[in-house]
């Protein structure tokens, strides 16, 4: 989605063009939906005195902003002199900042790029008195090339009086001013910790327990224990079961501050079976075997400052351990299971 905001004003400083059109490529999905609101103001608080629904006059320059999620985050921005033809490009990485500052910041930063730019791009001239305002024109526009700001050359805007040509300044680089600590890169080790829950259906054993590990990318490797416990006629039985497993997330996708991923995940370890009985008659034999299983697994996420909370659904089939009383199933720790689980990453 492309969205178009023309802003044209009489500015308070000698380095801002008297009009500009910006047009701003978000991500997809979307990712930034302030993106166009934080810049539109901080335009007008650099000298745009009024926000409009239309601008009848042709603006002066045109502003583009590319904005890319994968594999980084991080924006291009052109700064484009319609009059003139000249340009100028800078590059924007915003995966050190914190998302929910990402907007504002990306806003503060272009203001300064238009600033520090427009004066070595065309000689100023006189600013037309009148009423200024911001435009909002919203409608598709193609896929972007890549990410390295590569876009089709500007729609050419209403002629005007030629100005003498300066030459345009050097690509440079930036970083975006923001005075907190940096959010977690995208493939930056995170602690994840997750509470769970294992219904065995053949068994009929519902057992309780935990894991932890890290997110590396789309890796999830950790170790996992959980627990059941199931009584009969004769006695009482106790299952569980420990095991080091890893996830792949081959599906994942983020939009604001929520996530959801999907992927198989296998997992190998041991489970065991314990019982005991009251009766004397009774003879209790413990049990240790290997385990290992396969799943699918769904996640979502809610982003919450650096925290993720999440939860988790769980379907699979493993190979583990059954027990006996006498010739009653006393439970097992195996077969066809669903699982949930909720949990914290940092």
């Amino acid at each position: 989605m492309l969205v178009s905001l023309t802003l044209a004003a009489k500015s308070r400083a000698e380095d801002l063009p008297d009009s500009i059109e910006v047009d701003v490529r978000d991500c997809a999905p979307p990712q930034f939906g302030g993106a166009e609101r934080s810049i539109a103001l901080e335009l007008q608080l650099s000298g745009i005195r009024s926000v409009e629904r239309r601008v009848t006059d042709a603006p002066a320059a045109r502003l583009t902003v590319v904005l890319s999620c994968t594999p980084s985050v991080e924006a291009t921005a052109i700064l484009y002199d319609l009059v003139t033809a000249n340009e100028v490009a800078r590059h924007f990485p915003l995966a050190d900042t914190p998302e929910p500052e990402r907007a504002r910041a990306l806003a503060l930063a272009l203001t300064e790029f238009v600033r520090g730019e427009w004066l070595g791009l065309s000689a100023r001239s006189e600013a037309a008195d009148g009423p200024a305002g911001v435009a909002v024109r919203v409608h598709p526009v193609p896929a972007i090339a890549d990410k390295n700001g590569s876009a089709a050359a500007p729609v050419p805007a209403p002629t005007a009086a030629p100005r003498a040509p300066a030459p345009a300044a050097p690509a440079a680089s930036a970083t975006l001013p923001v005075n907190s600590p940096p959010a977690p890169k995208a493939d930056q080790a995170r602690l994840a910790v997750m509470a769970r829950a294992r219904f065995f259906a053949q068994y009929s054993t519902l057992a309780f327990g935990g894991s932890a590990g890290l997110e590396l990318g789309r890796f999830t490797p950790r170790v996992e224990a959980l627990f059941a416990r199931s009584s009969t006629a004769l006695g009482r039985a106790a299952f569980g079961g420990a095991a080091a497993a890893i996830g792949f997330e081959a599906f994942r996708a983020r939009h604001g501050q929520f996530a959801v991923a999907a992927g198989p995940a296998v997992s190998a370890g041991v489970t065991w079976a314990t019982g005991s009985s009251d009766r004397a008659n009774v003879r209790v034999q413990n049990q240790i075997a290997p385990y290992a299983d396969l799943r699918a697994e769904l996640s979502g996420a809610l982003r919450v400052g650096a925290i993720d909370l999440s939860t988790l659904l769980e379907v699979g089939a493993a190979a583990g351990i059954s027990e006996f009383a006498g010739t009653q199933l006393a439970g097992g720790y195996g077969g066809w299971f669903g699982g949930v689980g909720v949990g914290v990453s940092y």
